[in-house]
Parts: C-alpha cells; sequence; structure tokens
C-alpha cells in the first residue's frame, strides 16, 4: 500500500512540477514583455501607460512568487514520496526476514514435539529395563533361577548407559530449541516495537 501511494505521489508530484515549470516560463515572457512596454512608456512621457505596465508587473510578481512557492511544495511532496517508497520496501523485506524466522521456529517447534515423544518412548524403555521380568524359578530348582535373574541384571547397566547417552544428546536438542525460542520472542518484541 505503501509503495502504491509512493508511486501515485510521484506521478502527481512530476505533472504540478511540469505545469508549474510551464508557468513560470510564461510568467517571465510576460514580465520581459513588460518591461519593455514600461522603458518605453518612460521613453515617451506617458503617466498612464507607466502606471499601467507597474500595475501589472507587480500582479506578474505575485503570480510568480506562487509559482515559486509551487515548485518548493512539488519538490518536497516528491522527497516525501521517494521516502515513504524507500520505508515499504524496508518494511517488505523486514516481513520477508519474520516469515523465514517464522517459519524456521515452526521446523524446530515440529523436531522438539519428536524429540519429546522419542524421549517418552525412551523412558519407558528404561522403566522396563530398571525393572526385568523375573521368571519364576522352576520347582525344586531355586538356584537355577536366581542365577537367570543376576544375568539378566548384569545386562543392564550397558543398556541403560546407552539410552543415558541418548537423553542427553536429547537434552542438548531440546536446550537449543528452547534458546531459539526465547531468541525469536525477542526478536519479534523488537519487530512489534
Amino acid at each position: 500500500e505503501k509503495v502504491k501511494n509512493a508511486e501515485e505521489g510521484q506521478k502527481v508530484s512530476a505533472a504540478a512540477f511540469t505545469k508549474t515549470r510551464k508557468d513560470m516560463e510564461v510568467i517571465d515572457a510576460k514580465n520581459k514583455q513588460l518591461e519593455k512596454e514600461l522603458a518605453e512608456a518612460k521613453a515617451s512621457g506617458s503617466a498612464v501607460a507607466l502606471e499601467e505596465a507597474v500595475k501589472e508587473m507587480a500582479k506578474l510578481r505575485t503570480e510568480l512568487d506562487t509559482a515559486k512557492a509551487a515548485v518548493t511544495h512539488s519538490e518536497k511532496a516528491k522527497a516525501e514520496a521517494q521516502a515513504a517508497q524507500a520505508e515499504a520496501a524496508k518494511a517488505k523485506e523486514e516481513a520477508k526476514a519474520l516469515k523465514e524466522e517464522v517459519k524456521a521456529l515452526k521446523k524446530a517447534a515440529a523436531e522438539e514435539a519428536a524429540s519429546r515423544k522419542q524421549s517418552a518412548g525412551l523412558k519407558e524403555e528404561v522403566k522396563s529395563l530398571k525393572k526385568p521380568a523375573v521368571a519364576p524359578a522352576p520347582a525344586g530348582a531355586p538356584a537355577d533361577g536366581d542365577a537367570q535373574d543376576e544375568e539378566k541384571i548384569e545386562k543392564t547397566p550397558a543398556d541403560y548407559d546407552i539410552l543415558k547417552e541418548k537423553f542427553t544428546k536429547l537434552k542438548e536438542m531440546s536446550d537449543n530449541l528452547n534458546g531459539k525460542n526465547k531468541e525469536y520472542k525477542q526478536n519479534n518484541k523488537t519487530l512489534e516495537k
């Protein structure tokens, strides 16, 4: 909208500037003609002709001053239109950058959701490893049953270390995403200002 208004403003300013320049040329030509007539009136000693020429010149000077003011106004309007156009272009770039940032944030949010889902699955897996299923000991052979339970428990710490490593990576990802989220919110507040 700003770009459109700026372009319209430039067209109007350019048209007004051209018209004012032409008006000034006409006034200048009339002024020169009057100066000539005034000189002739002075030479001939005609008081009436001299008075009329002076009045006409005063009128032309007023018109010339008005035309000059119009030119100044036109130039100011042109500068304002150019400034508005530059501001609109800047706003457009900022909006584009914000759009990309929002897109990146959505992607990060999706990654975080997937990370949480995976984390929940790992927690369940850890629970199952912390409490391994104990097979009932066969009747008359309790010693063998105890040996089997001990064998299962010996495998648990290694599996737990793998899961712990996965948890550490997931936590790093989560912290990174949280940092990006805070940065985005701060940037958003700055843009709103």
